[in-house]
């Protein structure tokens, strides 16, 4: 699909072809282009992976010092 639009189709056209939106055949082709060095402006969804899990694991490191707290005055009971 992405390769498709870059010879010319428009997304209007793709996405009522594969029942698809617009906006998300433009998301595919920006993805693919920054994933292939075509845009920099953005992540490639490699670095998007990565921050996203090191976002998760902030989270959780945040909130583990709690449920240690939790369970350590539950087991003390």
């Amino acid at each position: 699909m992405v390769g498709i639009v870059g010879v010319g189709r428009s997304p209007e056209t793709l996405g009522r072809g594969f029942e698809s939106s617009a906006q998300a055949i433009r998301n595919r082709v920006k993805h693919a282009e920054l994933d292939e060095g075509l845009r920099s402006e953005g992540l490639t969804q490699k670095v998007h992976r990565v921050l996203t899990e090191l976002k998760r694991e902030v989270s959780w490191l945040r909130v583990e010092p709690d449920n240690q707290e939790k369970a350590a005055v539950w087991f003390a009971r």
